[in-house]
């Protein structure tokens, strides 16, 4: 059975977690706060004098609670594993990063007192491209289409119960996965 990079990118969300727990001293479960994480490479407004862009990737393995990382760990390994069997596991990394970063950019632009951090603008990115897909690939593995739209609609329950409107970051990791699925869906047609 072939390793699939999915499954590896999953895997180091968790792994980056029980590491910030370690290193924070805290117990696996417990909530991790925004300043602790800032230190670890999470990301604010701050990036735009500093320069650090390294942290609009770095702050996508942080995460403040532990049920928001599994989630996020468990839809990135279904998702990027139906973008990653449909295209390849180059392109799903690269959509996961350039999304992430880009959607994490404009949240910290928008917001820049906010501390960001969390994979989810990535997977809405991975998400959003799901869903750009050709028909073959929803023939080949459905489930990954369904796990795209439980991904979206779970953001969105989220930020309406949470924030009564749909976060920045969250739409425009949206918009930027639709955009790439879009790009590739042309490119893939043109050359057939």
């Amino acid at each position: 059975m072939k390793l699939r990079t999915a499954y590896v990118l999953a895997f180091s969300l968790i792994a980056a977690w029980g590491l910030t727990a370690l290193i924070l001293h805290q117990p696996l479960w417990a909530t991790q706060r925004g300043r602790d994480l800032l230190k670890l490479g999470a990301a604010n407004g701050d990036i735009f004098t500093t320069q650090q862009w390294w942290r609009l990737l770095t702050s996508q393995w942080l995460h403040m609670k532990f049920a928001h990382m599994l989630l996020n760990a468990a839809l990135i390994g279904w998702v990027g594993l139906y973008v990653e069997r449909s295209v390849s596991a180059r392109f799903m990394l690269l959509a996961y990063a350039i999304g992430g970063c880009l959607a994490q950019a404009v949240g910290v632009w928008l917001y820049p007192d906010l501390i960001t951090s969390g994979a989810s603008q990535a997977l809405l990115s991975l998400s959003a491209i799901a869903l750009c897909l050709p028909n073959a690939a929803r023939k080949a593995m459905p489930s990954g289409l369904i796990a795209a739209c439980i991904a979206i609609l779970i953001a969105a329950a989220l930020d309406i119960v949470s924030a009564h409107t749909l976060k920045a970051g969250h739409l425009a990791g949206l918009g930027i996965g639709l955009i790439i699925g879009i790009a590739y869906r042309f490119e893939a047609a043109r050359h057939r």
